[in-house]
């Protein structure tokens, strides 16, 4: 007669997966699927932020001249209140 050939395949593999046949008729086919790893999607880097405006100094630092001239602002304009307060007495 006629001497027969068999084959296997895999017909429909989900996807993601990969499949290999080995072995013949006389010892037997084995079939492996194995699934295919996704690459993970690796999120991008974060920025560094941005330098914060600090609205006061920290502790230990100079502040700088504007509080001080704010402060000498006030001085002046209650010393001239009090001196014309006093004036306004003294001409009463």
């Amino acid at each position: 007669g006629t001497k027969i050939v068999y084959t296997i395949e895999e017909l429909t593999l989900g996807s993601g997966y990969t499949s290999v046949i080995t072995g013949d008729a006389a010892t037997g086919f084995e079939v492996t699927n194995t699934k295919t790893p996704e690459v993970p999607i690796v999120p991008p880097e974060p920025k560094d932020p941005e330098d914060p405006v600090l609205l006061i100094p920290r502790t230990g630092e100079d502040g700088g001249i504007y509080p001080w001239v704010g402060v000498m602002l006030f001085s002046i304009a209650g010393l001239l209140l009090s001196v014309r307060k006093k004036l306004k007495a003294d001409r009463d």
